[in-house]
């Protein structure tokens, strides 16, 4: 099967949150099933400025949506580097500013997908397009190439459906295509456009990457204004929860270069080793205090209310924190005023660094999760492999991923006092080496590559062909 692979973030090298690592190692597992993967990004100033990637220019003819074609390989997979007329993306030069473009700028970069399969004569039998910047490739398919790519069915993954992309009546008059289409069945929502409805309207296959987030937003708590369009696609069964999976090469403590010390679950000392390194790193006195790390987005949906009204719960129990996350300034300003006051209790780092988060997830004890909602969570998974146990809120991916005392903790109701009861138990359990070494290597030892959720997402791709030959009848009866 040919799957083209379409997204605007790609680990390690533009990369702001998690579609970043699902981008990197999903593509691979489904070559690893034999498949014809390849990848689609906009062509941003980081990566063809990247000396470690060996890129080439594609000759194509003259092309109304692209001015020029790259071609490269990124974890044994082809990616294609498009980039449209007009460089929408050149302002797009580390991953602090990749989300600096505009609508015009997604909208250019769907149309150009297209145009790239045709004039390279490679036709995709699925295209997966991954969060609202690409929920107008579905309607581009249907509305505008699907003569030209009549055996192509279009999947959409939504990573986090609370943001969708909303814009005015003229994105349609973007694309050229009729004001008609805004419509409640198609792409309008609250009196905008809506690219994430929009995906999910014309794709032939919806997925969120997790069960429990794929029945959640089929309520409003978590639906985002969209519960009903999910209830629809569910009754449909059109709606798919798959879990993420990691790439366990790349997150692999025994074999890390990024960490000062390498380990396994039967061989623990190097993680020991790693603990010292970060409490030398933070300047905090070697000791066997919890050492907790948060590895995520700067925001509220990350459950940070939580960290704030538990800092004297913390101090009282001489646990030490580090964060690494970028984000919202105000939050950012108040953890660092907290930083200044409390230095021997914790450290912000507010920037990207994946060296310093390979470090953290090797060296800590645990790592805080705490999300009001999280659709998949890949921090959890990644920290598991590394033996650093999750503490989360049982909620979308999370409870899909962590058995409290087994693999890490979990807690449910929506209140610090929760969260403090379950950071309590596992303070009384690292008193106890014996169990928290066992849970150590029940975390290292759960199976998070991508092999089972690579088959799970061939079996979405077969039904959403069989969808898409099912609409094609009923537009050639209805026509």
């Amino acid at each position: 099967m040919k799957i083209l692979f379409c997204t605007v973030e790609l680990a390690p090298y533009a990369k702001v949150g998690g579609l970043a690592d699902v981008a990197y190692s999903l593509p691979k597992a489904l070559k690893e099933l034999k498949n014809d993967a390849q990848i689609a990004i906009p062509a941003y100033p980081m990566l063809l400025n990247n000396k470690e990637l060996d890129i080439k220019k594609v000759s194509l003819p003259k092309c109304k949506h692209i001015k020029h074609l790259y071609e490269t390989t990124i974890n044994s997979c082809k990616v294609w580097l498009i980039e449209p007329h007009n460089n929408p993306f050149k302002d797009c030069k580390t991953s602090n500013t990749l989300y600096s473009a505009t609508r015009d700028a997604y909208l250019s970069f769907s149309e150009a997908v297209f145009e790239a399969c045709l004039e390279t004569d490679w036709m995709p039998d699925i295209i997966h397009c991954n969060d609202w910047h690409t929920g107008f490739i579905p309607l581009l398919h249907k509305e505008k190439w699907s003569n030209q790519l009549p055996n192509t069915s279009t999947v959409f993954t939504i990573h986090n459906l609370a943001y969708q992309g909303e814009f005015g009546p003229d994105t349609l008059d973007a694309v050229d295509l009729p004001s008609s289409l805004f419509d409640m069945d198609k792409t309008e929502s609250y009196g905008m456009v809506n690219f994430i409805k929009t995906g999910c309207s014309y794709a032939d296959a919806v997925n969120t990457v997790s069960e429990k987030y794929a029945e959640e937003i089929q309520h409003s708590k978590y639906g985002c204004r969209l519960e009903g369009l999910m209830s629809h696609l569910a009754s449909q069964n059109k709606l798919y929860g798959i879990v993420n999976g990691i790439d366990t090469d790349y997150f692999n403590p025994h074999t890390d270069p990024r960490i000062p010390h390498n380990f396994t679950a039967k061989h623990l000392k190097g993680k020991n080793e790693c603990k010292e390194a970060i409490l030398k790193e933070m300047k905090w006195k070697n000791n066997d205090n919890l050492l907790a790390t948060m590895i995520t987005r700067l925001s509220s949906q990350k459950g940070f209310h939580y960290i704030l009204e538990s800092i004297p719960f913390m101090e009282q129990h001489n646990i030490q924190l580090t964060i690494l996350a970028k984000g919202d300034e105000d939050l950012a300003e108040e953890l660092t005023r907290i930083q200044k006051e409390k230095p021997h209790l914790l450290r912000i780092f507010n920037k990207f660094d994946n060296e310093l988060a390979h470090k953290l997830y090797a060296g800590s004890d645990m790592i805080f999760m705490p999300s009001n909602y999280e659709p998949c969570g890949l921090g959890q998974m990644i920290a598991m492999q590394y033996g650093t146990l999750p503490l989360v809120r049982k909620t979308g991916g999370l409870a899909d991923t962590v058995q409290d005392l087994h693999n890490g903790f979990t807690f449910e109701a929506e209140c610090s006092e929760e969260f403090q009861h379950a950071l309590a138990r596992a303070i009384f359990l690292h008193n106890d080496k014996t169990y928290w070494n066992n849970m150590i290597k029940n975390a290292m030892k759960t199976d998070f590559t991508w092999k089972q959720s690579a088959k799970k997402y061939m079996k979405m791709y077969k039904d959403s062909i069989e969808n898409s030959k099912k609409s094609n009848k009923v537009l050639a009866h209805s026509a």
